[in-house]
């Protein structure tokens, strides 16, 4: 497994129709107008980093449901000005294997706890 996705200041706002393998080294969705994640469905590992980082339309994790290992260094959730929504890794968090989870400056900013548990979505906090 060598493949990684950088998408990097694009006008994407949806990722269906991309044929994303089950594992990744790295998942980088930075500067985007992505509106959802669901194209990201069949990912289950990522070995090293995942970041999800200034998507200001995204406000939801909504994809995410079937990733059960980020090894490595971190998942980084950053400056998704109405991301509210990370119900997607409730499963995940609670059933696979994480690193450190940074979340900061999104809508709502739960803990990992708070994701495990009924707290995962929540309201704009600003």
């Amino acid at each position: 497994m060598t493949s990684s996705i950088d998408l990097m200041n694009t006008r994407l706002n949806l990722l269906e129709g991309l044929k994303v393998a089950e594992e990744l080294r790295n998942l980088n969705l930075v500067d985007n107008s992505l509106t959802s994640l669901r194209g990201l469905r069949n990912l289950k590992q990522v070995s090293r980093k995942l970041t999800i980082q200034n998507n200001l339309s995204l406000n939801s994790l909504e994809g995410l449901e079937s990733l059960i290992s980020v090894g490595g260094n971190r998942i980084q959730i950053l400056t998704n000005n109405y991301l509210t929504n990370y119900c997607a890794l409730s499963k995940p968090f609670n059933e696979g294997t994480f690193p450190v989870v940074e979340t900061s400056e999104n809508g709502y900013n739960p803990t990992v706890e708070q994701i495990q548990g009924d707290e995962c979505k929540g309201e704009l906090e600003y």
